[in-house]
């Protein structure tokens, strides 16, 4: 959804489609769509669907094929080293939540490796094609992590998942539960929140203006009133 909304600004999205090719060549394939909603709720909604692919890659493949994409898209230091990092924290998570060395990326198997390297150098690409100052970003919190329970490879798991919760307590993510029992904060997510540092600022005293960029999931949520399942990102 941070990626629907960033290239929601007005980015190219054929070169966001070159991107979502490049990254689902590590698992055979892409059927990559872009819906573009209009009306009151505007914004975009991406559909990616992979070919069969292997249960898990090596973390040190995953980093690999990053550096190669942000080779290829001609990503800048500040920007390729904040993919770089997403992505460092992200295994060390991981690796703490499965008991593992997280010096040992040839050791740590990660899963949906596509959505993570796509996700990872697609937001960094679009931030640096934004020109959006790395040290001045702010986050509306808390953030909602949402609430119940889900099931990945290794069972199931009270939500938010073991990673994501490592990341919220190693980065102090301001989060609270709800407001749905769906996954709402990934630990792809959280690890960008923990690469990039924003200053957060609580929703009751927010003023928010400037250009407005909005990504919708894939699923309809169930949300009080008038939210929808949007992430909304305003770039002044």
């Amino acid at each position: 959804m941070l990626v629907a909304a960033l290239w929601d600004l007005g980015l190219d999205l054929s070169l966001l489609a070159e991107l979502a090719q490049e990254a689902g060549s590590l698992t055979g394939g892409v059927e990559f769509t872009v819906l573009r909603l209009k009306g009151e709720a505007s914004g975009l909604r991406l559909g990616l669907k992979y070919q069969a692919s292997p249960k898990a890659f090596q973390a040190e493949t995953l980093y690999a094929e990053i550096e190669r994409l942000t080779g290829l898209f001609k990503l800048s230091a500040n920007y390729l080293a904040f993919c770089l990092k997403g992505f460092k924290l992200l295994v060390a998570a991981e690796a703490q939540a499965h008991g593992q060395n997280p010096s040992s990326l040839a050791q740590l198997h990660l899963h949906e490796a596509s959505d993570i390297v796509l996700d990872l150098v697609a937001v960094g690409l679009a931030l640096e094609r934004l020109k959006v100052n790395l040290e001045d970003i702010t986050c509306l919190s808390p953030v909602f992590y949402g609430g119940g329970q889900k099931t990945f490879s290794h069972g199931s798991f009270e939500l938010p998942a073991p990673a994501t919760r490592n990341l919220i307590d190693r980065h102090q993510i301001p989060v609270v539960p709800g407001p749905v029992a769906e996954e709402l904060l990934t630990p792809t997510g959280a690890a960008i929140l923990g690469a990039l540092a924003p200053t957060y600022l609580k929703r009751s005293i927010a003023c928010l203006s400037g250009r407005l960029g909005q990504g919708y999931g894939s699923i309809e949520l169930s949300l009080p009133g008038a939210l929808k399942n949007c992430l909304r990102v305003y770039l002044e």
